[in-house]
């Protein structure tokens, strides 16, 4: 295996920075490190375009809120099912919650003294990690006060009960916005309805309008990037696949922190840009592709590095995140942009775990077996996450009527104490080694 001295500087450099946040905002070294990895991949010219531009893309988004945060200008931190694209048709400096705890603790090392801080605040052990991260970067002063916090009820009820808390720590105001869980016309009106509220309040709080035709544009722009996601949903179903396996957490992060923005938009058609050329080519993101698997769940984001030399190991791609990556049918309208934001919250791939109608998602899990070629299947059992555990059961239960192997990992997103990277691994070799045999 060829050494990445590459990764290996870039290491260095991430761990000199987590010893040095004591000191400063945590938000301030998130954008150094990044500036780091981004010089770094310049001097590489193995990195393909779309990593530094992803690099790029997000530098700018937290040097935006640091300058924002420098200026006394007005932020607004906002957790999933918030629509950013508001706060940009508004001129609000927006942050992403779930992402910035995630990134926190990856990048920086901070996962111990974020769960000391929630701790403090009262918060259970038992409460997902990711909220307990939220709540520990206010309390410890790591993150910038924002000027309002912004929370709904998905994916989970520890989203619908962590936003007061997090507007109580930062003394600021707090909107709840009431987000349905079925896609009928009815609850679209609704959520339509919920975003006017919102609207109201953000411009009492923040003596911001909206600028409808910013808003315009930003909808257009967010309707570009599901169709992207769907395109390059499809170059996956290639044998082999040309998809880097934990590439798809950089989409992720895409639709949360730059939903409706042209750079979200450019660093999506870079990477379809590359994996087109790569199918002409005929060339997978593995040399000789022997296992293709579903991913249930967001892997513990402390053990991706090990994951990918599993992975590269045993040959084995993720092809398909159904939660994730697989947006529903539909266009957006831009047009119609608070009710085409309605639109695109209700058929996002996350609603999948509150589908009424059971039966229909689990037809469309058998039919992603099919189309993907699937023959092996991994849940990352986040303990905290009662959402995903709730469905785990028909899930699981639907990939052995279909003759596909499921590993079940009982581990947490980003609490390394749940589970260590030894266990982990010893349960991965055993799962590999029995698809081998099968």
């Amino acid at each position: 295996m060829k050494l990445d001295i590459s990764k290996i500087i870039s290491d260095a450099l991430i761990n000199r920075s987590a010893k040095n946040a004591t000191g400063i905002q945590a938000s301030e070294g998130l954008f150094r490190t990044y500036k780091i990895l981004a010089m770094i991949n310049g001097l590489n010219l193995r990195v393909p375009r779309s990593e530094r531009l992803f690099l790029k893309t997000a530098i700018g988004y937290y040097n935006r809120v640091l300058k924002a945060s420098r200026e006394h200008r007005f932020i607004a931190a906002y957790s999933l099912g918030c629509p950013a694209e508001i706060l940009y048709a508004m001129d609000i400096v927006p942050f992403q919650l779930e992402a910035t705890g995630w990134l926190l603790s990856m990048l920086l090392g901070e996962t111990g003294q974020l769960l000391i801080g929630a701790a403090e605040a009262g918060v259970a052990p038992e409460v997902c990690s990711v909220h307990r991260l939220m709540a520990g970067s206010f309390v410890k002063r790591m993150l910038p006060r924002p000027g309002a916090v912004l929370w709904t009820n998905v994916p989970c009820e520890n989203s619908a009960k962590s936003g007061a808390l997090l507007a109580k720590l930062n003394s600021c105001p707090g909107f709840f916005l009431d987000h349905p869980y079925e896609n009928t016309p009815e609850a679209q009106d609704y959520l339509v309805s919920e975003y006017h509220r919102l609207i109201c309040f953000l411009e009492e709080a923040s003596g911001h309008y909206l600028n409808q035709a910013r808003l315009v544009e930003a909808v257009a722009q967010s309707n570009r990037q599901i169709v992207l996601g769907r395109e390059i949903s499809q170059l996956r179903r290639r044998v082999p696949s040309p998809f880097p396996s934990f590439t798809f957490l950089k989409v992720l992060l895409t639709n949360l922190l730059f939903a409706g923005q042209v750079e979200g938009t450019a660093w999506l058609e870079a990477l379809y840009g590359e994996l087109i050329e790569k199918t002409k080519r005929g060339q997978g993101a593995l040399f000789q592709e022997r296992f293709r698997l579903i991913n249930l769940n967001l892997p513990p984001l402390y053990f991706i590095g090990p994951l990918e030399k599993i992975f590269q190991e045993y040959r084995a791609t993720e092809v398909v995140n159904p939660f994730f990556l697989e947006w529903r049918g539909g266009e957006l309208d831009p047009r119609q942009p608070l009710s085409s934001l309605a639109k695109k919250s209700l058929m996002n791939p996350l609603m999948r775990v509150y589908d009424l109608n059971s039966q229909q998602m689990l037809d469309d899990f058998k039919q992603v077996i099919n189309d993907y070629k699937v023959n092996g299947a991994v849940n990352y059992a986040h303990i905290g996450c009662s959402s995903f555990g709730g469905i785990s059961r028909l899930v699981r239960d639907t990939m052995k009527d279909s003759g596909v192997p499921i590993l079940d990992l009982p581990c947490d997103i980003t609490d390394p104490t749940v589970a260590s990277p030894e266990e982990m691994q010893e349960q991965l070799v055993r799962f590999f080694e029995q698809l081998e045999d099968s």
